[in-house]
């Protein structure tokens, strides 16, 4: 991540390579203090939910745990992905940092930016994102209904609505695509915007300018 400070002009840029995944790449566990100072809205920021099944090259219990569980068992994924591009390509989805540069915040161009089409000025339409969180790791479980826990305290069921056993922020998934690799049957939205936070920044887009003429 480059950010750059020259005179007004303010840029953060994520360089290609640098996938967005890990502790790496947080400021930390997510604090109440955040929570109450974003322009996003508690009870639309998703905290926990249903797991799914965990990938098969990883997700087998090795050792047994008695009383509980036997060697082999297979096991549940624990965290979500990260951002992807929300066009996905035709065997998986593109995670962040891996097809280029990718611009958060240009003070010159700020409507181009990933804040402005996540918090986009009041009178504005709202924008397609280009990134979603890959929320692919959330198991509707419960006969094709999902769980999903959020920062005000509530929990909200989704319903797989395509039956392909994940739920869908709202990536575009291309015709042909290789259901197997990817997941997703197709691009039917089952996390509509409104009511789930799939894009990347919790904090208050940094696009104050000079208000004292």
């Amino acid at each position: 991540m480059t950010a750059v400070a020259n005179g007004s002009e303010q840029t953060l840029v994520f360089e290609n390579g640098k996938k967005i995944k890990g502790l790496i790449a947080t400021l930390g566990p997510l604090r109440q203090s955040v929570v109450d100072t974003s322009p996003h809205s508690s009870s639309v920021i998703p905290i926990a939910g249903d797991a799914n099944v965990g990938d098969v090259k990883e997700a087998f219990l090795k050792a047994a745990i008695p009383g509980y569980l036997k060697q082999g068992d297979r096991l549940v994924e624990s965290f979500s992905d990260g951002p992807c591009l929300t066009a996905a390509a035709t065997d998986k989805l593109v995670a962040w940092g891996t097809s280029g540069d990718v611009t958060a915040y240009d003070s010159a161009n700020p409507a181009t930016s990933v804040y402005a089409k996540e918090q986009p000025p009041i009178g504005t339409p709202t924008q397609a994102l280009d990134h979603l969180q890959d929320y692919r790791d959330f198991g509707p479980v419960h006969g094709g209904i999902c769980n999903i826990l959020f920062a005000d305290g509530h929990v909200a069921q989704f319903k797989d609505a395509n039956k392909d056993g994940y739920l869908n922020p709202g990536f575009i998934i291309p015709s042909g695509a290789d259901t197997a690799a990817i997941g997703y049957a197709n691009s039917t939205v089952e996390l509509e915007r409104a009511l789930v936070f799939s894009g990347v920044f919790l904090q208050k887009n940094p696009n104050k300018g000079n208000l004292d003429q």
